[in-house]
């Protein structure tokens, strides 16, 4: 009798960890269990234009995105091949590389948030710089921003 008693509790009590153990992660709803965590930033609609001019002409917009990273884009016109391409701050130093404006003039960059957060970085006090080539600096196009 004494045998099947414990038999009978050590089964219990193996089902009962079992139980408790399957239903250890029910209780967290699919976006707290990585997914969420996982996601890839997406652009949320804010945004600030600034017009590029100088012997070339364009744009530069900078979107924000979900993760306080900001995506740079750069449509231009009126120069052909590939040309470098910054951000300046007041006194004339590069705070930022912004990737090459291809030779369909267009170019786009993704400023990490660590790096600087798209609130900090539309108000900088400083100036895109489009060169003419990695060997003449020169200005292709220019913008002010912040």
């Amino acid at each position: 009798m004494k045998s099947q008693f414990k038999l009978i509790l050590t089964t219990c009590l193996i089902a009962s960890v079992t139980l408790f153990e399957a239903c250890k992660n029910d209780d967290v709803a699919p976006t707290q269990q990585g997914t969420a965590k996982n996601a890839k930033p997406t652009l949320t609609g804010d945004y600030q234009l600034y017009n590029l001019s100088g012997t070339a002409s364009g744009t530069a917009r900078f979107s924000k995105r979900s993760d306080n990273s900001t995506v740079i884009t750069i449509q231009m016109t009126g120069a052909p091949g590939t040309h470098p391409a910054h951000i300046h701050d007041a006194k004339d130093n590069i705070v930022i590389d912004l990737t090459d404006v291809a030779g369909d003039g267009s170019s786009s960059t993704v400023v990490d948030a660590t790096t600087m957060t798209y609130e900090k970085l539309i108000v900088l006090k400083g100036y895109i710089a489009v060169h003419i080539s990695s060997t003449n600096f020169g200005f292709v196009a220019t913008a002010n921003i912040g």
